[in-house]
């Protein structure tokens, strides 16, 4: 439905003439609405959608994932991110990248995202995949902060502006181990904002869907409306078009 219905916004902006950016800008009740950049007919993803007028059932699951979070590492987590990528066939290939970049102006320093699997992913449609025991891989290395990368909170150098804006730079994506995570709708993946991960074009004909929940320590701030606050007011700056298959005003 929340697919459907930013589909739906999205061909009323291109036929209108009005930009996406004043719809998203100038309704709440509009979720942040990101198209494919090769296809600027298409969605990309969704996000700020946890809104009763939007929302609707699907209102649950954050409150839930959250409440699990809080439960496992055993202090209270808060959301401040909820998207969903589509990954249509033919689209959807995310560069190799850590979260974190886009995170960084960010009061808290750490993040846990939470990705619910809508359809089942697999190699084929362009699953996620991620690096392996990737500190070790990146001991000894250059310009990297060695007592950052003991605790797992590196940043690996990426590109900055252009088509690879947030990727990580291809000599150091040659160092990684990368193995491929498939998972089905009964299965929760969470993962750091350090984490190196990527995937590929969805090559089947069908849509390869999943939900991202990110969030942070309660003790660190509520972000949430900060975040979505600053990004409806600029929703083309690079930061938040990280190693995505989407459009940005530094291209």
């Amino acid at each position: 439905m929340l697919g459907i219905r930013a589909q739906e916004i999205l061909a009323e902006s291109i036929e209108s003439g009005i930009p996406l950016e004043k719809m998203i800008e100038q309704d709440a009740n509009v979720p942040v609405i990101v198209p494919e950049k090769s296809r600027k007919d298409q969605v990309c993803r969704i996000e700020d959608y946890i809104t009763p007028a939007l929302s609707g059932k699907h209102m649950c699951y954050p409150d839930k994932v959250r409440d699990f979070m809080t439960s496992l590492f055993g202090e209270t987590y808060a959301l401040f991110k909820e998207k969903i990528n589509f990954k249509w066939p033919g689209g959807g290939a995310f560069p190799h990248h850590q979260d974190y970049p886009a995170y960084g102006f960010l009061a808290p320093k750490t993040h846990a995202t939470a990705m619910l699997t809508i359809d089942p992913a697999t190699t084929e449609n362009g699953c996620l995949q991620v690096a392996l025991d990737w500190t070790a891989a990146m001991s000894g290395c250059e310009g990297i902060d060695m007592d950052k990368l003991s605790s797992g909170t590196a940043v690996i150098p990426f590109c900055e502006g252009g088509a690879e804006n947030g990727s990580i730079k291809p000599d150091y994506v040659k160092k990684f181990t990368w193995a491929e995570v498939h998972t089905t709708p009964d299965q929760l993946l969470i993962f750091s904002s350090f984490l190196p991960h990527y995937s590929l074009v969805n090559s089947c004909n069908k849509a390869r869907r999943a939900m991202f929940l990110t969030h942070n320590r309660l003790s660190e701030g509520e972000q949430r409306k900060f975040y979505y606050d600053k990004k409806r007011n600029d929703p083309n700056n690079p930061m938040f078009h990280i190693a995505t298959p989407t459009q940005h005003s530094a291209m």
